[in-house]
Parts: C-alpha cells; sequence; structure tokens
C-alpha cells in the first residue's frame, strides 16, 4: 500500500469516530500496521494551549501520567512541537531525554527502552494540534528492528497531515 493510499484509508477510517479514544486506538493500530510495530510503540500527544503543554493521549497506559510542559528540557516531543518539524533518531535510547515516561507502561513485558522514533508535528493549517511518535522498544538497538528511513519520515509526516484534522 502507498503512503497516499494509506493516507486515503486511515482519512475514511477516522472520519466517521466521534469518540476521541476510538480514534486514536484506530489511528494507533493502523500506525503500527503500517511502520511494523506495536500500538503501545505508537505515541499521541495533544497540545493543552490554556497550559502550554503536551498531554498524553496514547497509549492508553499514559493517559494518567501527565503533561510535558513546553518549557521542558531534553524531550523530544516538546522540541518537535516548538520546532514544527519532523525527527527520526535511530540512536534514542543513546540520546538525551525524558526517560522517565518509558517506565509507565502497563505491561511489564513493555517496559523497555525506546531505541529507535520518528517524531512529527501534527497540525491542522497553522494549528499545533500535537505530536505523533513511532517508536521501536527492546532491549538492544540491533534487535528491535530495521533503522527508520528518510522515507519512513517522510511517510509519517504525511499521515501527521490526516491526524491533525482527526486530533
Amino acid at each position: 500500500m502507498t503512503v497516499d493510499e494509506f493516507c486515503a484509508d486511515l482519512d475514511a477510517r477516522l472520519a466517521p469516530l466521534n469518540a476521541p479514544g476510538e480514534r486514536q486506538a484506530v489511528a494507533a493500530g493502523a500506525l503500527g500496521e503500517y511502520f511494523g510495530v506495536g500500538d503501545e510503540e505508537v505515541a499521541f500527544f495533544s497540545f493543552d494551549r490554556e497550559r502550554s503543554s503536551l498531554v498524553f493521549v496514547w497509549p492508553r497506559s499514559l493517559r494518567t501520567v501527565g503533561s510535558i510542559p513546553l518549557s521542558a528540557h531534553n524531550c523530544l516531543a516538546v522540541d518537535t512541537a516548538l520546532g514544527k518539524g519532523a525527527v527520526v533518531d535511530n540512536a534514542f535510547a543513546s540520546t538525551r531525554h525524558l526517560h522517565i515516561f518509558e517506565h509507565f507502561i502497563t505491561r511489564k513485558e513493555g517496559r523497555v527502552p525506546v531505541q529507535k522514533v520518528m517524531s512529527v508535528v501534527m497540525a491542522q493549517g497553522d494549528e499545533l494540534r500535537g505530536v505523533v511518535q513511532v517508536g521501536r522498544k527492546g532491549e538492544a538497538r540491533e534487535t528491535v528492528g530495521p533503522d527508520f528511513t528518510a522515507d519512513d519520515l517522510q511517510a509519517l509526516v504525511r499521515i501527521a497531515a490526516v491526524l491533525g484534522r482527526h486530533f
């Protein structure tokens, strides 16, 4: 399936859904299949304009963790939101970042570091809606699957444009 076909299918699947949790679950499952990761390796953050922060909305296990202020340091999601760009980091586990959130996964087997990640802003026009991240988790970088490529990142940018309309 091409990225254009995937985006059209995702848009059609999300359009009739009214419940945010349902949209997030459908989107996470679809992104997981597209990039060959589990749905808990997909993360969605919504932008809370009043609190000037990013709020975890997916995976569901992180919804109660709280939010990340846009003033946070060493946080890829914040850097993505502020830079309004796209980032791929295939050595993420060794990059300075906020590790704490990796340990709040409900299932014990999910409590492993993110080794590789792509991070892209979700927007509608010029309005920041949030951030989407797709990662590969595991004990070692060499065992979690292939590196994310520039093509993967460009596909996620296109997909994030669809998500921005629905999130």
